[in-house]
């Protein structure tokens, strides 16, 4: 039998007999914190452009909008399929 169950075992048979807990009680450990600090959480998601989910610094596109395209995409030099 393993010691912890022998002593908590007799524990409580003492308890149970005299109404108070034997000299060798011991109380429940307390909770721990075991959460992440915060810096080592995970990275935030980049900020994306709201038509197709594109990081902004990989968006070519002026202001964001194909529409105002200063130079041509790999979709216009390609053709779109």
């Amino acid at each position: 039998m393993p010691l912890e169950r022998l002593r908590s075992g007799y524990d409580t048979l003492h308890h149970a007999l005299e109404d108070e807990w034997s000299k060798y009680h011991q109380a429940p450990a307390p909770a721990i914190n075991d959460e992440l600090p915060d810096h080592s959480a995970p990275p935030k998601a980049l900020d994306t452009s709201e038509r197709d989910g594109l990081p902004r610094f990989l968006d070519r596109r002026a202001n964001g909008s194909a529409d105002d395209a200063a130079e041509a995409t790999f979709v216009d030099l390609v053709g779109a399929r």
